[in-house]
C-alpha cells in the first residue's frame, strides 16, 4: 500500500516550507529512520503520516499510520521523494548487506535492510521495491538499531522493550540478520532511539565508540561487540528542538564521515500549509580532544557550500564597539554566518537574525536563542559560531560544535534584517563572513 497524503500542495507552502531543511511532500514528519548510502545515493526514510499534519500517534489521526517515507539524495543537499516503503511501524535503521551475506535475498548482490519494531524488510533493486520479514526478535521490541562489527563478523542490534523498559538497551547478535541472540544489556539512563558508532579518537589514538539516545544524551566508551562500557558522563549533542537523530550506514569510497541527521521538533506551522515538522540538515560527527576532555563535535556537512548564492559581507580585523551595528543594511532569507569573535570579561554580543535575537552572553557563560540557553564555550577569549538561517529555522554551532542549539521557530517573511551588535564592553571580530544561499530544491 502506497500512502497518498490528503492535502495538496497550498499558497502557504510557497511562503512557509524550509528551503535547506527536509519536509515531507505533503503532511507529518517526525523520526529519520534507515539511513543508508549505496551505489552513489543517500537514502533517507522517516516516519510519516500520510493522513494528517498530526503526528501518528495522535489519537486524532485517521487510518493505521505511520508509513515509512523515502527519498534520496546524490549530495545530502538536494533530495528526491520516492514512494514510501511498505511499513507501517514505529522507528527504526538501515544497513548494507554486502553479497547478500544474510540469505535473504538470491544470488550474490547486496541488499538494503531495514529493521523496525520486530521485524525487517529488505531490496535488491537499491530500495525501490521490499519484501517484508516479521517476527526475528520477540514482539514488543522498538527503535532497532544494526550495525556490523567487523572484528566478530556479525551483526549487532541494539534495541529495548517497550513501554516496560526504555531506559534498558538490549544488545542481541546475528549472523544472518534473522535470528538473534541476547549479549548484553546496557542500564545507562539513556532512553529511546539508541544508536552506536565509531569515531577516530583525537590525536591518532585509535578509535572510540559513542552510545547515544533520542533527546542527543550520549556517553563515549568501548564496544567489544558484546557490551558496551562508558567512561564518561551522560553529555548532551544539542541543546534545543533536537530529537530521533540517526548516523547513515555507509559512505562513498574514500569519504571517512561519519554523517547525521535528526528531527527538529516543533516549530508552529501554520495550519493552512500542507506540510508539519521538519528535519535538521546533514551534519559531520568528530571526536575533538577539549579542555573538558573528548566531546562529541557536529557541524554541517561541507556539501552545504554548494548552496552558497552571493556573499553579503566579509570583513576582519574589526573593532565592535557598543553602539555600532556592523551589519545594518545587511539582507537575506537563507543565510550561512560564520564569526570569529574575541570577547572580553564583560562582553555580549547581540545577533540580530530576521526578527530572532541570538545573544553569546559571556558573563553568564550561556548562548542564548528563541527563548533556549546553552554553554557558551570559547577558546580563550575567541568565540566561534556558526548560524545556519531558514525560514522556520536557525541551527547555532558553537566553537568546534561540541554545543549546538537548534531552535525551530517561523521567522516573518518580510523579516530580512540583520544586526551585530555588542553591549558591555567592545569585542574584536577576527573573522566575519554572511553568505546568502539558494534553495535546495531550486
Amino acid at each position: 500500500m502506497e500512502p497518498v497524503c490528503v492535502s495538496p500542495s497550498t499558497a502557504a507552502d510557497a511562503v512557509w516550507r524550509p528551503q535547506l531543511h527536509f519536509t515531507a511532500p505533503n503532511c507529518w514528519i517526525n523520526d529519520p529512520n534507515g539511513l543508508i548510502y549505496h551505489d552513489g545515493e543517500y537514502h533517507l526514510m522517516y516516519q510519516h503520516n500520510p493522513g494528517k499534519r498530526t503526528p501518528a500517534w495522535d489519537s486524532g489521526s485517521p487510518g493505521p499510520g505511520p508509513f515509512w517515507g523515502h527519498a534520496i539524495s546524490r549530495d545530502l543537499v538536494r533530495w528526491e521523494h520516492l514512494p514510501a516503503l511498505p511499513i507501517q511501524s514505529g522507528s527504526g535503521s538501515g544497513i548494507v548487506d554486502r553479497g547478500n551475506q544474510s540469505g535473504l535475498g538470491p544470488g550474490h548482490d547486496d541488499l538494503l535492510v531495514v529493521f523496525y519494531g520486530s521485524s525487517l524488510a529488505y531490496s535488491s533493486d537499491r530500495g525501490r521495491t521490499w519484501t517484508p520479514r516479521d517476527n526475528i526478535v520477540p514482539p514488543r521490541h522498538a527503535d532497532p538499531y544494526v550495525l556490523r562489527y567487523e572484528p566478530g563478523g556479525y551483526w549487532v542490534m541494539i534495541t529495548f522493550v517497550w513501554p516496560d523498559n526504555p531506559h534498558d538497551f538490549l544488545f542481541y547478535q546475528s549472523t544472518d540478520l534473522q535470528h538473534w541472540t541476547l549479549a548484553s544489556v546496557y542500564q545507562g539512563e539513556l532512553r529511546e532511539c539508541p544508536s552506536l558508532f565509531c569515531l577516530a579518537a583525537p590525536d591518532g589514538a585509535g578509535r572510540r565508540w559513542v552510545l547515544h539516545a533520542g533527546n542527543g544524551e550520549y556517553q563515549i566508551g568501548d564496544f567489544d561487540g558484546c557490551r558496551f562500557d562508558a567512561d564518561s558522563p551522560r553529555l548532551k549533542m544539542d541543546w534545543g528542538t533536537f530529537y530521533a537523530s540517526q548516523c547513515w550506514y555507509g559512505a562513498p569510497p574514500g569519504d571517512p564521515r561519519t554523517l547525521h541527521l535528526a528531527w527538529m521538533m516543533g516549530g508552529g506551522f501554520p495550519a493552512t500549509t500542507s506540510f508539519d515538522q521538519q528535519l535538521t540538515f546533514p551534519c559531520e560527527l568528530t571526536l575533538q580532544r577539549l579542555p573538558e576532555g573528548i566531546r562529541l563535535c557536529r557541524q554541517p556537512v561541507r556539501e552545504l557550500a554548494r548552496l552558497h548564492a552571493a556573499t553579503l559581507y566579509a570583513r576582519d580585523g574589526q573593532r565592535l564597539s557598543p553602539g555600532v551595528d556592523l551589519l545594518q543594511g545587511v539582507q537575506g532569507e537563507l543565510l550561512d554566518i560564520d564569526a570569529e569573535i574575541d570577547l572580553g570579561q564583560d562582553t555580549q554580543v547581540v545577533w540580530q537574525v530576521r526578527g530572532e535575537t541570538v545573544m553569546a552572553d559571556r558573563p553568564a557563560g550561556l548562548l542564548r536563542c528563541g527563548g533556549r540557553t546553552a554553554p557558551l564555550v570559547l577558546d580563550g577569549d575567541r568565540l566561534r559560531l556558526r548560524l545556519l538561517v531558514d525560514r522556520a529555522s536557525i541551527e547555532a554551532f558553537v566553537d568546534r560544535g561540541q554545543v549546538v542549539l537548534t531552535h525551530s521557530c517561523l521567522l516573518a517573511p518580510e523579516a530580512r534584517g540583520l544586526g551585530l551588535s555588542a553591549t558591555g564592553a567592545p569585542a574584536q571580530v577576527r573573522r566575519l563572513r554572511v553568505h546568502a544561499l539558494r534553495s535546495a530544491w531550486d
